[in-house]
């Protein structure tokens, strides 16, 4: 696996003379430092540069981060790069990078004036006719599409606006497959300058457990050498890469150019294999160990058609001779030679004995190219020599330079006639040596009947590549496999995988899928049957629906996976088919899927544009008459407590109101999330509701309960309605006390709640509206409301309290609600079923851990949609906000 990234910096140039430019920058000359001008040719150098817009100084690159999370097997990295454009004009920066073919760019953010703007997923023309309007009109705007479909070659061009920096995240996702018996993760690193902040970092999370985790940087380099931190048969790893500005100029003047690799396995066992599930979707890795080698039919179909002559077939006799001495006694196999005829070794496949072999390789050594190409007769001979049999694993090589000139030569024909002779039951592994063959006829060959394809360049590795492409497939430990789950248990038509006709040593079988809708079981249970040496294999796994997610995964990664793996599944089938209705179908499904899950695939681009800036509009003055403001002096507190600079505190606003039994409901800051949960304290219970040490600012409240009379007494619950009865709050060295009777400050200012009246002390604003509602208004950006109940039908007394504008408290703060303030909740999935009473059930990540909510309405006050948890799920143990008393500021 291979990943390389680049960055490629230029700028937006009005056309200049070559006549003209060459009198200032002769050929091999650094504009910089090598050229000196005289002061006539330095002003018109400057005119030049005016007339053609030319900026002073290049976009710099002040950071550049990698970090890779791979959650089983599934990988997404973010690339995040901080752009200062300090020129007085717009510069376009070409930013390019090249990944292994199975990756998808997920997402992709830019940040203008702490501003995120979000790309869209876009189907690619509409992508591309809104990117260059964008930039037509001078907006920033980025585009990400992929350029080449064969080698994932993916380009972002960036408009920087003058004076601004930008930062860039990207981020793409993929999945590693296992060889050899490691999995590999490649990061390129190529900034193309060198960069104060570079960081590379790789967080590895297999449930499965690791058995080992290596890095290294490449070019070797012992002084750039990764970190690894690594416990073995731990579920985590991690590897770290922050060269310093001397180490990357000891690379050249642009900097590092090179890859971390990252090699790791997990632990393998003879079962089942491991499952993953996540909100209903699943991903099933099939891997087991301590399986001896099974027997293998396999016959070699070579080309020796004229075209094959020379370096060709000397290299090719040269690779049999070593392949076939690496066949076991077990396995059974044949040599079949082809140009316009078919010349076989034998007439059907023989046991692989040492004198068997040494016959063959002799066979091979008088091989001799010439003639034309029936690819279909060799094919079709081959086949009807591994007609498949519970006995042994039944495959064929081909090797061919060439396209079918002889005998059959249209290539859907050729497909129908070996489908037709194998049933789809023996695996086909071609080998393409050279530029002249039919890649698109061969992928189809291999794909469509259990297969692959590998293109071989005619140079002096070329047995080597043959060698490694053999001996992936030359141990087979399974075959003729079958993974069964339970009866309902998922949908069918959404698995990608469950039939294979092989299993590989070193190699890993993977399943996604999603489980069906009215599955109730919490265990999902799968059996694995396959073919094996001497003897028939039954291994079973079972793995708990919704056991705890570690938090660090990547979010919704089974779900991500299996839309990863179907797009591939239905790009593959739509390149390879020939009908069509089939190849449109494809293709449409394809894009669904791709603009569902914000994937840019061969079919899509993201795309991003920066609006114009706009001046916000001033709200409407109020017609309303204010309450009357009565300024309360107090020189020795004044004094004695620091001034409130509110300005200087980080925003993070958000709303938070708590009533009733009491019910807490909070609008979660820079989300779009509401929560809801229940306090349950006994009577007389002081809770800290808002604290904030920085700003001396402590709001805490006395519960009371309700107490049922008369016949209701009778049938009273165990537990009593519960309400806020008395508040207290601490500002400073101010107390105010607000009970259902009256408000006091300071035990000397006595409002009621029937009257209109505004005590303003420094920077706090304490106002009664005389409709029940008390605000205290602090530094003018934060607002917090009190309002005041008389139930007729409980005829029970209480007070609300709510923060309604949170615009600057400090990180200290803290209390049941004010923890919310910087508090980090994801909303991972929203849809994850119905609860008994048909409500709808989500997974929230909540302190790092997932949890279960529920979305419910609840009051205080009004009506609130809100994702309802236990207490515990959002604060912990609600006894650590119990304080001693109404203006204490700890317990």
């Amino acid at each position: 696996m291979e990943l390389y990234l680049f960055l490629v910096i230029t700028c937006c140039l009005q056309s200049v003379s070559a006549d003209t430019a060459s009198r200032f920058v002769a050929p091999g000359f650094d504009r910089e430092t090598d050229l000196v001008l005289t002061s006539s040719e330095e002003a018109e150098l400057r005119r030049l540069k005016r007339q053609a817009e030319l900026p002073d100084s290049e976009p710099t690159i002040t950071s550049y981060h990698i970090i890779s999370t791979v959650t089983a097997r599934y990988v997404s990295t973010s690339v995040i790069t901080t752009v200062e454009n300090n020129a007085d004009l717009s510069q376009e920066v070409q930013f390019g990078f090249r990944f292994n073919p199975e990756a998808f760019i997920s997402g992709f953010v830019m940040i203008v004036d702490e501003i995120a703007y979000e790309a869209q997923v876009r189907e690619k023309v509409a992508a591309q006719k809104a990117y260059n309007e964008a930039k037509r009109r001078g907006q920033s705007a980025a585009q990400v599409r992929q350029i080449d479909k064969s080698t994932s070659r993916f380009s972002v061009d960036l408009n920087l606006e003058p004076k601004k920096t930008v930062i860039f995240n990207l981020t793409y996702q993929e999945l590693l497959r296992r060889d050899e018996g490691q999995f590999i993760h490649g990061l390129n690193v190529e900034p193309g300058q060198i960069v104060e902040d570079l960081r590379v970092e790789v967080n590895i999370i297999e449930p499965q457990g690791i058995s080992s985790v290596e890095a290294r940087w490449t070019p070797h380099d012992d002084s750039l050498t990764p970190l690894v931190s690594f416990t073995p048969l731990s579920t985590r790893a991690s590897v770290l890469f922050t060269p310093s500005t001397s180490l990357q100029s000891s690379a050249g003047a642009e900097g590092l150019v090179g890859a971390i690799e990252v090699t790791y396995d997990v632990q393998h066992d003879l079962t089942g294999g491991d499952i993953q599930i996540v909100n209903g979707y699943f991903v099933h890795y099939i891997s087991p160990e301590g399986i001896p080698p099974a027997p293998k039919k396999v016959v070699f179909v070579i080309d020796v058609s004229g075209s094959m002559a020379g370096q060709k077939i000397d290299q090719t006799r040269e690779v049999m001779i070593e392949i076939l001495s690496q066949l076991r006694e077990i396995d059974y196999f044949n040599v079949l030679a082809f140009s316009q005829g078919v010349s076989n070794w034998r007439q059907s496949v023989v046991q692989a004995t040492p004198s068997n072999v040494a016959n063959a390789q002799t066979f091979v050594r008088n091989l001799q190219a010439g003639g034309g190409t029936n690819i279909n007769s060799a094919l079709v001979a081959a086949a009807r020599q591994v007609d498949e049999t519970d006995e042994a694993f039944p495959a064929m090589f081909l090797l061919t330079d060439g396209r079918p000139t002889w005998g059959v030569t249209s290539t859907q024909a050729i497909l129908d006639a070996v489908k037709e002779e194998t049933e789809e039951k023996v695996a086909l592994f071609c080998i393409g040596f050279g530029t002249d063959v039919d890649d698109q006829f061969m992928e189809r060959l291999g794909s469509e009947n259990q297969g692959l394809y590998r293109k071989i360049y005619v140079d002096s590795d070329a047995p080597l590549q043959m060698r490694k492409f053999f001996d992936e497939f030359a141990t087979p430990l399974l075959y003729n496999i079958a993974v069964q789950y339970q009866d309902d248990a998922v949908e069918t038509n959404t698995l990608i995988g469950g039939d294979f006709i092989s299993y590989f040593d070193g190699k890993e079988l993977v399943v996604a899928g999603k489980l069906s809708e009215g599955f109730m079981g919490t265990k999902l249970n799968a059996v694995v049957t396959a073919k094996g040496r001497d003897r028939d294999f039954e291994l079973e796994v079972t793995q708990e629906v919704e056991e705890e997610l570690d938090p660090n995964m990547v979010e919704d990664f089974s779900q991500r996976m299996w839309a990863f793996l179907t797009i591939k599944d239905l790009l593959a089938r739509e390149k390879l088919s020939s009908v069509p209705e089939e190849k449109a179908a494809l293709k449409e499904r394809a894009l669904a899927l791709s603009l569902k899950y914000s994937f840019v695939t061969p079919l899509t681009s993201l795309l991003i544009i920066k609006p114009p800036e706009t001046t916000p509009t001033a709200p409407p003055p109020t017609t309303a008459n204010p309450p009357t403001a009565i300024p309360l002096d107090n020189s020795a507190a004044a004094s004695s407590a620091p001034k409130l600079d509110p300005s200087r505190l980080p925003v993070a606003s958000g709303s938070g109101s708590v009533g009733g039994d009491p019910h807490i409901v909070i609008d979660v800051p820079h989300s779009n999330l509401t929560i809801c949960f229940d306090l349950q304290p006994s009577n007389g219970t002081i809770i800290s509701l808002l604290s904030d040490p920085q700003l001396g600012i402590y709001v805490n409240a006395e519960i009371v309960e309700r107490r049922l009379s008369g016949q209701n007494q009778d049938h009273a619950p165990s537990r009593h309605p519960s309400y806020l009865g008395r508040i207290g709050i601490v500002l400073h060295d101010y107390r105010v006390l607000i009970t259902d009777e009256a408000i006091m400050i300071d035990s000397e200012i006595k409002l009621s709640w029937s009257e209109r009246r505004s005590v303003v002390i420094r920077d706090f604003n304490i106002t009664v509206y005389g409709t029940n509602n008390l605000t205290v208004a602090i530094g003018g950006v934060i607002h917090m409301k009190v309002c005041f109940w008389n139930s007729a039908r409980t005829d029970q007394k209480h007070l609300n309290f709510e923060v309604v504008n949170s615009d600057r408290f400090s990180p200290e703060v803290g209390g049941v609600v004010g923890q919310f303030q910087y508090k980090q909740l994801f909303l991972k999935n929203p849809n994850h079923g119905l609860t008994a009473n048909n409500h709808t059930r989500g997974v929230m990540e909540i302190d790092g851990k997932d949890r279960f909510v529920v979305m419910q309405k609840e009051r205080v006050e009004r009506v609130y949609d809100c994702w309802w948890s236990k207490s515990k799920s959002y604060i912990g143990d609600d006894t650590q906000y119990f304080v001693t008393g109404l203006f204490s500021d700890s317990k």
